[in-house]
């Protein structure tokens, strides 16, 4: 039984893929988690929080700047890989030309507003760093892109393989750095790390394309921004209602309290880490498979199954090291137990979500997600800020941390009704 059950895993493609890309995307981010612990022991609570906010902003930024390219160019590379090849290599160029074109645009503005940014957000002294976040952005934006790209051509060992990399580049460069130059340390580690990360996906992406056989010219331009649109929407809301909450605990609370949040999500992101990679896996099989609703709604419970335990396992992890975690953080970071473990409580609904998330990105339902998606961030963003007036900015992080387990479990919710409403349409 157990020699049919190996058998069976071994010679499943499936499970090759989501091996690499929980095994080898994991790892790499494990190792940005170390090399993030070991930059809040040098900078401390308070320049951490100023990090974490340069930080959060640029992974934000980046989402959006590339207009939605990442997941969408991950659907037509596995929808036309299997019905029509001779469409890729006009898909993959024309990708990366959009990434790198709307990264662009958003890092000038970021580097000409910088000085407006940090004074909006009361702390001056970040101007400098919010115009090397300029960079930055064009760099994850692009790793992002192609990681996106590897994604539909099912390269997930690669893929794998490039995240562990950028993730030693980042815990050997983080240390030094950081002790000699602080915060801009930190920040130049970053950068570095994303370099690596993008320059390895696209030699992976090269290495793709020379394997194709003759290829179409084709314009994709317009159908990529076409589809991308409505989950270029959805980052912008994702990215406005993420930053604004950590703006809002600046601005009535503390960068300490925004310190003791980050270092929190922190561990929140390797919980959710290894399933939100698996979506790049859902979003390319599911793609493959539409048009076959049997077929679909089967490896749609599948990965239901597969990302549950995949999150579920870390969560207990971290919940009963807790407590040995916090003390990694030094004693600035006093009262982080309790926003931690409230805070990965929200992984549980989030992993279940980014499966029905991608099973609307398979089946075009773009607008009904954003309707969703926009709806569950306004309703954070709110919730926070009536929190935060009401007690004055005291338990910033805690509060923060609270809603945060309400909106994703309302938007699981969401997801399920609206899933459920369109079978029983069909049926």
């Amino acid at each position: 039984m157990i020699q049919r059950i190996v058998f069976r895993l071994k010679n499943s493609q499936l499970f090759k893929d989501s091996f690499w890309a929980v095994f080898g995307n994991g790892l790499g981010n494990f190792l940005l988690l170390m090399a993030g612990i070991l930059i809040a022991r040098l900078l401390g609570k308070d320049v951490y929080g100023e990090y974490g906010m340069v930080k959060t902003t640029m992974f934000h930024m980046a989402a959006f700047s590339t207009f939605g390219l990442s997941y969408t160019t991950t659907k037509f590379i596995a929808e036309f890989k299997s019905k029509d090849s001779s469409r890729l290599r006009s898909i993959t160029e024309a990708s990366l030309t959009l990434s790198f074109v709307c990264s662009l645009v958003l890092s000038v503005l970021i580097f000409f507003f910088a000085d407006d940014l940090a004074q909006f957000i009361n702390a001056p002294q970040l101007k400098p760093a919010f115009r090397f976040l300029s960079v930055i952005t064009i760099l994850r934006a692009i790793s992002m892109t192609g990681a996106g790209l590897l994604a539909g051509y099912k390269s997930f060992k690669e893929l794998g393989m490039n995240n562990i990399i950028s993730g030693l580049v980042m815990v050997i460069a983080a240390v030094p750095l950081t002790y000699f130059y602080g915060l801009f340390g930190s920040l130049s580690a970053l950068a570095l790390s994303q370099l690596v990360f993008a320059l390895l996906n696209l030699y992976q992406i090269r290495i793709q394309l020379k394997s194709l056989a003759l290829q179409t010219k084709e314009s994709f331009y317009r159908r990529l921004l076409t589809f991308s649109f409505p989950v270029a929407i959805q980052e912008l809301s994702y990215t406005v209602s993420m930053w604004g909450s950590n703006l809002l605990i600046v601005k009535y609370a503390s960068a300490g309290e925004l310190g003791l949040y980050t270092a929190s999500a922190q561990w929140y992101s390797i919980v959710l880490f290894l399933p939100s990679l698996l979506q790049n896996v859902v979003l390319s099989y599911l793609s493959s498979l539409v048009g076959n609703q049997t077929s679909h709604h089967y490896m749609l419970r599948r990965m239901l199954l597969i990302n549950f335990v995949c999150a579920l396992i870390p969560f207990l992890l971290v919940m009963a090291c807790s407590s040995m975690i916090v003390s990694f953080y030094g004693s600035t970071f006093e009262g982080m137990q309790s926003v931690l473990v409230i805070l990965i409580f929200a992984t549980i609904p989030t992993t279940l979500s980014n499966v029905y998330v991608a099973n609307f990105l398979a089946e075009s339902r773009n607008w009904m997600l954003s309707i969703l998606r926009v709806s569950r961030d306004i309703i954070l963003l709110i919730s926070l800020f009536l929190a935060l007036t009401y007690t004055k900015g005291n338990y910033a992080a805690l509060n923060c941390a609270i809603i945060h387990v309400g909106t994703a479990i309302f938007f699981l919710l969401a997801l399920i009704l609206s899933y459920m409403n369109k079978r029983k349409n069909i049926n």
